[in-house]
């Protein structure tokens, strides 16, 4: 009997031990791993890496933060542009994520609770909520840009936030710029914006991105 709970004890501690392999072996992980934020994917069989790190000033990209109106609402549109603008760029629009008054108190007290994790549509429509990715395969040339808000998805294509957390960073007492790290994963196919007639399929997509509101304010009016 001492035998028999001996051999079940070291198969408890190699499944155990194998768990955690297979954890470390996450892709986003492997693909983002000298990033605090990024988004990369993989398209005809080349990964691409994108992002920053929160404490190097010597970055060969930076963030970009796109502000687009759908009615009254606000788009955020996170990501990243090269410092070396003939590298790739890319970013993560979050459509009428933040409904209701454009901006102010109406927005901010309710920023951190837009970001809900789940799946989203891969929309092609400004006036509905859900999400669409751009990539520019060269920044500086208009005939390497891609995005997924034209044209028709495959059925394996899908978006997802996976985590949300607030990042609301206090400017003077009481006063904020509001700010949400969402994180999240998709595989969609991008139709060129010059001819969608050409289109890329991206693959084992990943993104932790800071989205901000469209500006600073209180919560006590």
């Amino acid at each position: 009997m001492r035998s028999l709970c001996s051999k079940f004890l070291v198969f408890i501690l190699i499944t155990l031990i194998s768990c955690s392999k297979s954890d470390d072996s996450n892709p986003e992980e492997n693909l983002a791993v000298e990033y605090d934020y990024y988004i990369v994917w993989t398209t005809n069989d080349q990964d691409y890496s994108i992002g920053i790190e929160l404490n190097n000033q010597d970055e060969g990209y930076g963030p970009t933060m796109c502000f687009c109106r759908s009615g009254c609402s606000h788009s955020p549109g996170p990501g990243f542009i090269p410092a070396d603008e003939s590298m790739p760029a890319a970013s993560v629009y979050f459509t009428n994520f933040n409904d209701g008054n454009c901006a102010g108190y109406e927005e901010n007290v309710r920023f951190n609770d837009s970001y809900q994790t789940g799946s989203y549509k891969l929309t092609t429509n400004d006036y509905e909520k859900g999400i669409y990715i751009n990539i520019s395969m060269d920044f500086t040339d208009t005939s390497t840009h891609y995005t997924s808000s034209i044209g028709e998805q495959p059925a394996s294509s899908y978006v997802r936030i996976t985590q949300s957390q607030p990042d609301n960073k206090e400017i003077t007492s009481g006063y904020f710029n509001f700010g949400q790290v969402v994180t999240g994963e998709f595989e969609a196919r991008l139709f060129n914006w010059d001819d969608p007639s050409k289109f890329i399929d991206v693959k084992n997509g990943h993104f932790k991105l800071r989205v901000q509101s469209f500006q600073d304010g209180r919560l006590d009016q």
